[in-house]
């Protein structure tokens, strides 16, 4: 029959004359095969679960950097390897999940009651199973996925600006590593031409007041050059020390020395050009992180309304000689009588609003910043390729260091000149460090999808 108050379908039927052990049976049999379906239906959904839980192992095997014979290529190959962008890595990979995470369904819930009784002098027995799915409005599946593509994306740009920046550093790492073994062949063949003028002056019989004068710097001059080879052969070890392990000892530190320094000198060219529409990779990063911050607040809108329960209802009830099956719906939600997830979305509508505005600011200083950094360039490159080359310098000091050994000038003004070239070599690599550090800055933010051969120019 059915029963318009309750909105049920109502099947009665009388039963047979059961003994209790016979519908003690029965009950037993259809809780049995309640608990089979349930189980089956458990094992099958956590089966599947697993099966997306083991994510695939195996890693893409790294390049032996030994391979490479162009510095450029070993800088990329030593890049790869940095322990800080594996881990970044991996963040992006569990990133990826959070969007599978965020496309789920809810499991649905099963309900089983079971109750025995007695009433008017009958036995009564109860069995009811439910099924509830809950369905989320508002729009949360989206936004929730919105959330998770917006961080994803956002590692993204973040592994990016750490692999050039690991990048940089192992080219900077590259260019230290030719400056130190400059300074070092230049002091030691100071330390050669000194050690023969001291022989010349140690082999006189007698000195006047000048020659012991010339002498003593002679002997200052020796033992300065010393402490300072020792001090550069220091950091240069150090330097290839950092080098071999970042390579994970692939390539032994003669090995890096030779690659290096057979590299030519940087050739730096005027190739950059700025405009108002440059969109450079800090930029895209605050634009993903301000994206991200409102899929938040968007979220939390989402999540202001309910969620809804629904499922069908089936109850299975004995009483004396009568049996009795209901089906029906269950239907529930959340009633939002104390709030409305105000303060939540108050939050963070806050923390868009405040990182929207320094956005707004940190974009303005970025571009000005970008025309700095590129005058800057342009002035120190233009003062670089004004200066004499090394050749001519070691050629200069070359004739020099001939005639101070035969004794035609004098010590102090050989010292002199000596003091004036230590000066300009490290002044120069200095001025080609900032060259260098401008030039990879400018080149990540005008020109990152620039092939890299121009980076084979510079070294």
């Amino acid at each position: 029959m059915v029963d318009a108050n309750n909105l049920v379908l109502t099947y009665e039927n009388p039963m047979k004359n059961f003994t209790f052990s016979q519908i003690q049976k029965k009950f037993e049999s259809i809780c049995i095969l309640y608990c089979v379906k349930v189980l089956f239906l458990f094992l099958s959904v956590s089966s599947w679960s697993l099966s997306k839980e083991n994510p695939n192992s195996s890693s893409e095997a790294e390049p032996k950097c030994i391979e490479f014979k162009q510095i450029s290529q070993l800088a990329f190959c030593l890049s790869a390897k940095d322990p800080g962008l594996k881990e970044i890595g991996y963040e992006l990979e569990a990133a990826k999940f959070k969007l599978d995470i965020a496309t789920q369904w809810p499991n649905p819930e099963i309900n089983w009651q079971f109750g025995h009784g007695f009433f008017l002098g009958d036995e009564i027995w109860q069995n009811q199973v439910s099924l509830m799915q809950t369905f989320l409005i508002g729009g949360k599946n989206s936004a929730k996925h919105a959330v998770a593509l917006a961080e994803n994306e956002n590692l993204e740009l973040q592994k990016e600006l750490k692999k050039m920046a690991v990048l940089n550093q192992t080219l900077k790492s590259f260019i230290r590593l030719k400056a130190l073994s400059l300074e070092i062949n230049y002091t030691a063949e100071s330390i050669q031409t000194i050690t023969q003028a001291l022989k010349i002056y140690k082999s006189k019989p007698r000195l006047d007041p000048e020659q012991i004068t010339a002498l003593y710097l002679l002997e200052m001059s020796f033992h300065q050059n010393e402490s300072q080879v020792a001090i550069l052969n220091f950091e240069k070890k150090d330097l290839l020390a950092k080098l071999k392990a970042l390579s994970k000892k692939e390539l032994s530190e003669p090995q890096f020395e030779k690659l290096i320094l057979s590299a030519k000198d940087p050739q730096f060219k005027n190739q950059f050009k700025t405009s108002p529409n440059v969109i450079t990779l800090q930029k895209k990063i605050r634009q993903k992180e301000l994206e991200y911050r409102k899929a938040l607040y968007d979220f939390e809108i989402a999540n202001s309304w309910p969620d809804i329960k629904i499922g069908p209802m089936i109850n299975h009830q004995w009483q004396g000689s009568l049996e009795q099956v209901t089906y029906g719906f269950n239907f529930s939600f959340t009633f939002p009588l104390y709030n409305m997830n105000g303060a939540a979305r108050a939050n963070r509508r806050a923390l868009y609003e405040s990182y929207k505005n320094t956005k707004e600011v940190l974009d303005t200083q970025n571009e000005i910043e970008l025309e700095t950094r590129l005058y800057r360039y342009q002035d120190i490159l233009d003062k670089y390729q004004r200066l004499p080359s090394l050749s001519t310098v070691e050629s200069k000091v070359k004739n020099i260091n001939s005639l101070l050994k035969r004794g035609l000038i004098s010590v102090p003004s050989y010292m002199e000149v000596r003091r004036q070239t230590i000066d300009y070599i490290k002044s120069r690599q200095e001025m080609q460090q900032q060259l260098f550090d401008l030039y990879l800055s400018l080149k990540n933010d005008l020109a990152p999808d620039e092939k890299f051969e121009i980076w084979e120019n510079i070294l």
